[in-house]
């Protein structure tokens, strides 16, 4: 099983923050507010920091 290497990111520029997912394809508007939802649902403070980049490897396009 090769590694995703298709990055798509989502930038909140007041808070210079990007949240990118690593995936086989290029995500989706929903597919990456789902990503960033379930990753803020597992994070003690539910806000992202400022001058913070997360990166996320999913398996999204994996079958496709």
């Amino acid at each position: 099983m090769d590694t995703p290497n298709v990055k798509t990111e989502l930038k909140i520029p007041e808070l210079n923050f990007t949240f990118c997912v690593i995936a086989y394809r290029k995500a989706t508007r929903e597919e990456m507010h789902f990503a960033y939802n379930y990753w803020r649902s597992q994070k003690k403070s539910n806000k992202p920091k400022r001058n913070q980049r997360v990166d996320v490897i999913t398996i999204i396009g994996y079958n496709d």
